[in-house]
């Protein structure tokens, strides 16, 4: 490389910033690791990880969790949450508003999951 040539600079540069993959082609089975092709697959698979995040059983040992201190009495609980409702169609705008191609969350959830199903 030579002094003021940054040609090499920006070609790693277009290298490191290329998308991995494109976001629904590599959906594999969480289970066979099988790669998924329709959407019915896609779905199916959407519907059974969601199901396993609100059916699993805690993570946590049950020598840790009795480690925690107790949860407060329901007296010093609010009685009303400190926040509105939320509506169905916050929601909807909510999940519109949602920028496509980046990483998921802890939940492995992708944006473009939840905007186009």
């Amino acid at each position: 490389m030579h002094k003021g040539d940054t040609h090499p600079a920006y070609k790693v540069l277009r290298q490191l910033s290329k998308p991995k993959c494109q976001p629904g082609r590599q959906l594999r089975h969480g289970i066979s690791g099988r790669q998924l092709h329709t959407a019915s697959e896609r779905i199916a698979e959407w519907l059974w990880h969601v199901t396993q995040l609100f059916t699993a059983t805690s993570p946590i040992a049950p020598e840790v969790l009795a480690l925690l201190p107790p949860p407060p009495p329901p007296s010093h609980l609010p009685s009303d949450p400190p926040y509105p409702e939320v509506t169905l169609a916050e929601v909807v705008t909510a999940i519109k508003r949602l920028k496509n191609n980046i990483s998921p969350g802890v939940c492995n959830i992708l944006p473009e999951m939840l905007k186009y199903g």
